[in-house]
């Protein structure tokens, strides 16, 4: 009988703490050669593509770049 409240007083010590899992935050949007996503923590869509790379003059769609979004987080 001891060792069963002695179970049950962990899972419920362990439910009551929870565990951070590690989860993906900026998951791809299919269909456009993944250079959009979308960011899981604020649920902004974002560029995924360095700005470096990013043509000169081209226009982003008034998206942020996901590392920028991750920086601001920080």
């Amino acid at each position: 009988m001891q060792s069963i409240v002695k179970v049950w007083a962990l899972c419920l010590l362990l439910s009551l703490l929870g565990c951070e899992r590690p989860y993906q935050r900026f998951v791809p949007f299919t269909g456009d050669n993944a250079s959009t996503a979308l960011d899981t923590k604020t649920g902004q869509s974002c560029i995924t593509l360095p700005k470096e790379g990013f043509a000169k003059g081209s226009q982003n769609g008034n998206f942020p770049f996901c590392y920028d979004l991750y920086k601001q987080s920080k």
